[in-house]
C-alpha cells in the first residue's frame, strides 16, 4: 500500500511541476482547445475532400486519439528533461526505486489528462460532425492501448533527448515524423515500401486498424490490439535499456546530465 500510495504522489508532483505556472485558461488552451482545433482541421479537409456524405467516424475518432499528443508525448517526453533542468535528475537516477516503477508513477496523470483529452475530442466530434459511434469495450480498448503507446513513446524519445541540449528538437521531429506515418490523416498504403514498415513500429496504426474493422463490424480485433500493445511494451523495454546505458555513460564520464 505504501507503494502504490508513493508512485500517486510522485504522478502528482510530477504533474503539478509542469503546469503549476500555467493559469487555468493557459492550461485548458494548451492542452485542450489547441489540440482541438487539429481535429476540427483535419475532419473538415476530410470533408471536403471525400464528401459531406462520407462516413467520416474513423477520421474523427483518430483524430480525436492523437489529440492526447501534447500531454502522452510533449509532457511525458519532457519529464527526464525538467529533472536535468531542476537538477534532481542525480536524485532520480540514485533512488532506490527502479526506473520502470519511476516511468510509470510519472506518467500516470499524464496519462489520464489524455484520455480526458481524447474523449473530450469525441464529444466535439459528435457535436459539430454527428459523429454516431457505439462505445465497446473494443473501441475503449482501442483508445487506451493507441494512448499508451503514444506515452510510451514520448518516453523513450524523451530519454534520448537526454544526450542533447535541445531535447525539444527532437521532439518535434520525432513529432512531425510520427504525424505523416502513423496512418491517421495519410493511409500508410500509399506510402514507399520502407516507410510502411516503419510505420509498423509507431503507435496508432495497429489500434485505428482495429477501430476500423469495428467500426465495419468485424470484432475480429484480438491481433491488432495484441499488435498495438507490443508497441507499447517495445517503447517502455527500449526507455529502460536506454536509461541503463546512459547511466553506465554518465558514470564512466562522470557527467550525469548525460551531455
Amino acid at each position: 500500500m505504501d507503494g502504490i500510495l508513493r508512485m500517486i504522489r510522485i504522478s502528482y508532483y510530477s504533474f503539478k511541476s509542469m503546469f503549476l505556472f500555467l493559469s487555468p485558461l493557459a492550461y485548458l488552451t494548451v492542452l485542450i482547445l489547441s489540440p482541438l482545433f487539429s481535429l476540427v482541421f483535419f475532419t473538415l479537409i476530410a470533408k471536403d475532400a471525400f464528401g459531406s456524405n462520407a462516413d467520416l467516424r474513423v477520421n474523427i475518432i483518430g483524430n480525436a486519439i492523437i489529440l492526447c499528443y501534447v500531454s502522452c508525448f510533449f509532457n511525458i517526453g519532457n519529464m527526464w528533461i525538467e529533472e536535468r533542468n531542476f537538477g534532481t535528475l542525480k536524485l532520480a537516477i540514485s533512488s532506490t526505486m527502479s526506473i520502470f516503477t519511476m516511468i510509470i508513477a510519472k506518467g500516470v496523470l499524464f496519462i489520464v489528462n489524455g484520455l480526458i483529452t481524447v474523449f473530450f475530442g469525441l464529444f466535439v466530434g459528435k457535436l459539430l460532425f454527428g459523429l454516431n459511434v457505439e462505445i465497446t469495450l473494443g473501441l475503449i480498448a482501442g483508445i487506451l492501448l493507441g494512448v499508451l503507446s503514444v506515452a510510451a513513446m514520448g518516453c523513450f524519445v524523451g530519454a534520448i533527448g537526454l544526450l542533447t541540449r535541445d531535447a525539444n528538437l527532437i521532439l518535434n521531429i520525432w513529432n512531425m515524423i510520427f504525424m505523416a506515418l502513423c496512418g491517421i490523416n495519410f493511409p500508410t498504403s500509399r506510402l514507399p515500401i520502407f516507410f510502411q514498415n516503419i510505420s509498423n513500429f509507431l503507435p496508432l496504426k495497429h489500434s485505428m486498424n482495429a477501430i476500423t474493422q469495428l467500426l465495419q463490424g468485424n470484432n475480429d480485433i484480438s491481433e491488432m490490439l495484441l499488435f498495438e500493445a507490443g508497441i507499447c511494451l517495445m517503447y517502455i523495454i527500449l526507455t529502460y535499456i536506454s536509461l541503463k546505458i546512459f547511466e553506465k555513460i554518465s558514470l564512466i564520464y562522470a557527467t550525469l546530465e548525460f551531455y
